[in-house]
């Protein structure tokens, strides 16, 4: 079944809408991105198992994250045979590929004959470009002769710019363009990557592409995750924003954490009526062992995870001394390429190079003058464990006390800081800003270094925040539920009188913003801040995100998390 989280709902709800139009035969082909973890094979494999079952088409499903031609087409050949062979007939002990290439000979000569001269080009060392096209070209064999449609599934579709051969994607994309009974379905973990070559090499296929992009859960969705992996009440409001903050809202680092307590004999053996006292223990001790255990053991699968994402960036440079303490740097809250040069002790032109390696590797992103670790577990780990792990003195007990101390303060923390005053924050964000030059969204900002900041009241009784700085003025307001029409009308209002040289009006609204409004405050020319833009600005400085679940009477809860990455 697919999921009910509400974002992955829709994810699905497109792809189905794509496939029914294919089978009427309408193509759109589809790209599917997000990092590491996100979901999307599983989201590629629950509809695999749907196509499947569906008579006239034929759901091939490869993995492409191999450089070698030859493995390439071994998984191709697989896929295909997978996907014309009588159900289970793979799997059985005296089955194999020759003996299933026979039987299908019977009914597909042509496209058998096909796999055959492909794996007997194996040995004649092919031109590559050669080999790939003939390759490529299998899938609309197939179809022609079945007269199947096909839907083809490309996982890692990025990595085909490894193959050894001259224009790997201009090979692709004539085929697409020829293979009008294939629906294209490419999925890929390097989000830019995948933009990049949607946009530069298959360009003229561009509008034949429809790409949708898988997030991390946001905080409610986390909280649901959560819910639905153990009973909600085994972890208190707090608990939550803590797993939250640290995770991410990668699904993948939610899953390994729970199985912890879903396979715990405590957890297993909880009646409803002992929930309540259970989350104060998972809150003492089982919420620690299992981030302990999971990142700071060696043997722990998020730090082997993590290791590995590490010799994989890394492993191939020729100094990458540098490079792994520029991303201990960047996990200690340096953010900027001038403070980063002078904590790596080489040229600002060094550092640039530096930089740039890693986020073309993505595990960084560059926001305007800051720089980003984006997987928020990952720089935590660096952070709390490996640069301690590093450390002249620091065996592994110490390690763990240390860490354990962080997430206990971490937590406290989310326990008392549940009834900050949200607009005082919003306040000393704007006071650390010194006119630097930002990304946030699509648009590029200035953000003025404010010689004074204010909070005054309105009309309307919420308050307004304005902002002065040399020749600009900003005024702002905060709202703590979705934005109406009503809300957007009203602050147009009473600051359309307002006079400056340069009048920045700016609503913040972590709660979410209505369509109509949206479009409203787009048209007046009203800068909008979602709660995802107030929390990379909160990042950029190092000061504490902003954690926002609705609880289930439609009212927000809004807490503030310490930051991970301060210095």
């Amino acid at each position: 079944m697919p999921s009910k989280l509400s974002k992955r709902a829709e994810i699905f709800a497109r792809v189905e809408q794509r496939l029914e139009a294919f089978q009427r035969g309408f193509r759109q082909n589809l790209g599917l991105i997000a990092p590491r973890g996100f979901g999307k094979t599983w989201v590629a494999a629950q509809m695999a198992q749907r196509l499947g079952r569906i008579p006239g088409i034929a759901c091939l499903y490869i993995d492409c994250s191999f450089s070698d031609p030859a493995a390439l087409s071994d998984r191709w050949v697989h896929a295909l045979l997978r996907a014309l062979a009588p159900a289970g007939s793979l799997e059985k002990p005296e089955a194999s590929p020759a003996l299933v290439l026979a039987e299908l000979e019977k009914i597909y000569p042509r496209t058998v004959e096909k796999i055959r001269h492909l794996q007997r080009t194996h040995r004649r060392s092919e031109k590559p470009s050669v080999f790939m096209r003939e390759l490529f070209s299998l899938t609309g064999l197939l179809t022609e002769e079945s007269g199947k449609k096909a839907v083809l599934i490309l996982d890692e579709f990025q990595a085909l710019e490894a193959l050894p051969l001259p224009h790997p994607f201009e090979l692709l994309g004539r085929q697409i363009l020829v293979d009008k009974n294939t629906l294209y379905w490419v999925l890929s973990s390097r989000p830019a990557a995948a933009r990049a070559i949607f946009h530069e090499k298959l360009s003229l296929l561009f509008g034949n592409f429809e790409v949708l992009e898988l997030a991390p859960f946001d905080f409610e969705e986390s909280a649901q995750f959560l819910e639905s992996r153990l009973p909600g009440r085994l972890f208190s409001e707090p608990q939550k924003k803590m797993l939250i903050q640290l995770t991410g809202g990668s699904p993948l680092y939610l899953q390994l954490l729970t199985e912890h307590w879903a396979e715990s004999q405590v957890v297993r053996a909880a009646g409803d009526s002992e929930h309540e006292a259970m989350a104060c223990a998972l809150g003492s001790r089982e919420v620690f062992e299992a981030l302990q255990k999971e990142l700071c053991d060696e043997y722990g699968r998020l730090a082997q995870l993590f290791t590995r994402t590490l010799e994989q960036s890394l492993g191939a440079l020729k100094e990458p001394a540098l490079h792994f303490r520029a991303l201990l740097a960047l996990s200690g809250g340096i953010r900027k390429v001038q403070a980063l040069a002078l904590t790596l002790e080489c040229k600002l032109s060094e550092c640039k190079k530096i930089l740039q390696r890693l986020v073309q590797d993505e595990l960084v992103s560059r926001r305007g003058v800051f720089y980003l670790l984006d997987d928020s577990l990952f720089a935590f780990w660096l952070k709390e464990v490996l640069s301690r792990r590093l450390a002249a003195g620091m065996d592994r007990l110490s390690i763990q006390t240390q860490f354990g101390d962080v997430c206990r303060g971490l937590l406290e923390q989310l326990q008392s800081d549940s009834a900050a005053n949200l607009l005082e924050r919003l306040q000393d964000l704007f006071q650390v800003f010194r006119g630097d030059r930002v990304q946030i969204g699509s648009k590029m900002i200035t953000l003025p270094a404010f010689e004074e900041t204010a909070v005054r009241p309105a009309g309307s009784g919420e308050p307004l925040f304005y902002a002065q700085a040399p020749g600009v003025r900003w005024v702002c307001r905060f709202f703590k539920e979705q934005v109406r029409e009503d809300d957007v009308t009203l602050f147009i209002e009473e600051t359309k009188k307002l006079r400056a040289k340069k009048l920045v009006r700016l609503l913040a609204a972590p709660a979410g913003i209505e369509q109509n409004a949206k479009l409203i405050a787009q048209e007046a020319g009203l800068h909008l801040w979602n709660l995802e833009d107030l929390n990379l600005l909160f990042a950029f400085y190092n000061l504490p995100k902003l954690i926002w679940i609705r609880k289930s009477d439609g009212s927000t809860l809004g807490a503030l998390a310490q930051s991970l990455h301060s210095s």
